[in-house]
């Protein structure tokens, strides 16, 4: 999929289907991810061109579970009907207004409820919901004594959290009624924000490196904070099960500590300043660091690394747990990718590219794991390194971002150009982008050539397809 755009933001909907990128010149497309044939000249569903005023940022958009896409301009919050919806081809409807620009819209998990934000120093709760009798007025209204910049939900969908540029962070119940916000942080540019996987606290990082959590249940419970850190933070998260808290330094090294501030924060685990932050195991009690070439896995509020996995032969680029936790993949500068085995310190060396392996994705499952190089290609490989891997066509600029669908069918990869590709890497998937490229059933004997089916399986199965789709014969 090719945008022509350098990228601001790329996200899949929940059922995998489809991909909805927003550009830094304000261009919002929509992609089926099923229907693409993963060439540069395929099309997006949907495109629309927002353009926005120079200096000011690109308005995030959301797809919304009835077939819309949200998003604004200039003062209006609108969801544009996608292709193929029984509404398609009908203006887009209007969500509701702002007396200022609007700047960040977000969409709750239920899909009826959505947030807007903008320069008119309020943040707007509306229902999206077709046939709704409150669509079109805000059901709650959010003063901020200042302009508005971004907005998020938590993951159960009751509490917000804005940020404004007075430098506050300030969370809100949306179920509760007056305008007070739950929590305010003290003033001071915030560098990261988080909610726990719970959705019950929320952390902050400031520019001067203090980092406090607040509790959304008890709104009278004062933010705790956590630790001081240097002042060069880059990034922060929670790890999966919200018991503990990784922040990753300036200078590439990894500080963690216990989510409910009880564990004072281990020593900084060094590091090196490619690896990207949140390389924590599910469990929240390993975090995984590299420095040169050399792999360390290190157990919470201990100072000597639990294994030390040699292995690449250059500078460590990238490492990353898979989702159980039981293996970790590295990538290199050395061309390699390396699947361990964090218990035993087994290895699998993935050879193949030929350049620097940029970064590693598990699927969902953890039993694939994607690679990204300055070649120009994917490769999604059995973590026991065993069989062929899937080679993507090579794209013509280095790639810098991979991932899974949720639903592990499709890989997606980004480069600095704007390009998005995305691959159908199960049978399932496959079938799905040959059905819908192919007007006609596959012939008896291309089955029998192609999926190995005997002849009289293969002609069952080319009469059951002629039945249930009415196609005519593809070719043999």
């Amino acid at each position: 999929l090719d945008s022509n755009q350098f990228l601001a933001r790329a996200v899949f909907d929940p059922h995998g289907t489809r991909l909805v990128t927003t550009a830094a010149t304000g261009i919002i497309r929509v992609w089926n991810v099923v229907r693409g044939r993963h060439a540069a000249h395929d099309a997006p569903m949907f495109q629309l061109d927002l353009h926005p005023p120079d200096n000011m940022p690109t308005v995030a958009a959301a797809l919304i579970g009835d077939g819309r896409v949200l998003g604004a301009s200039g003062t209006h919050v609108l969801a544009w009907h996608l292709p193929g919806t029984p509404m398609a081809g009908q203006p887009a409807d209007s969500i509701g207004t702002h007396t200022g620009t609007v700047q960040a819209v977000a969409v709750a998990p239920d899909g009826r409820t959505a947030a807007s934000v903008g320069d008119d120093s309020s943040a707007r709760i509306w229902r999206i919901a077709h046939g709704d009798a409150l669509a079109g007025n805000p059901v709650l209204e959010l003063a901020h004594p200042a302009r508005v910049r971004t907005v998020r939900f938590a993951s159960h969908g009751r509490w917000l959290v804005t940020t404004a540029v007075d430098r506050r962070v300030r969370l809100w119940d949306t179920e509760r009624q007056g305008v007070v916000p739950l929590l305010q942080a003290p003033p001071g540019d915030v560098a990261r924000l988080a909610f726990d996987p719970t959705g019950g606290r929320v952390l902050a990082a400031s520019e001067a490196g203090v980092v406090r959590v607040w509790n959304a249940v008890d709104s009278g419970a004062p933010a705790r904070t956590l630790a001081a850190i240097p002042p060069d933070l880059r990034d922060l998260t929670y790890s999966r099960d919200g018991a503990r808290v990784v922040a990753v330094r300036g200078d590439g090294a990894l500080v963690v500590w216990s989510a409910d501030g009880l564990d004072p924060p281990g020593p900084p685990r060094a590091t090196a300043p490619a690896v990207p932050a949140g390389a924590a195991s599910p469990d929240g009690r390993s975090v995984v660091t590299a420095e040169g070439a050399t792999v360390r896995v290190w157990d919470a509020g201990v100072t000597t690394p639990r294994r030390v996995l040699s292995g690449h032969h250059d500078a460590v680029l990238s490492a990353v747990f898979a989702p159980d936790g039981r293996h970790i993949a590295s990538t290199g500068a050395d061309r390699t990718a390396i699947v361990w085995d964090v218990a035993t310190g087994d290895s699998v060396v993935l050879r193949g590219h030929t350049d620097k392996v940029r970064s590693a994705v598990f699927s969902p499952d953890g039993r694939s794991v994607a690679t990204i190089a300055d070649d120009g290609t994917v490769r999604v490989w059995n973590v026991n390194g065993t069989g062929t891997p899937l080679v993507t066509p090579r794209t013509n600029v280095p790639l810098t971002a991979v991932a899974f669908s949720p639903d592990g069918a499709h890989v997606a990869a980004a480069g600095g150009s704007g390009l998005v590709r995305i691959w159908p890497i199960t049978w399932t998937a496959l079938m799905a982008a040959v059905r819908a490229a192919v007007p006609g059933c596959l012939g008896v004997q291309a089955r029998q050539t192609l999926r190995a089916m005997a002849p009289e399986e293969a002609s069952d199965a080319y009469a059951a397809c002629v039945a249930a789709h009415g196609r005519q014969h593809a070719g043999r």
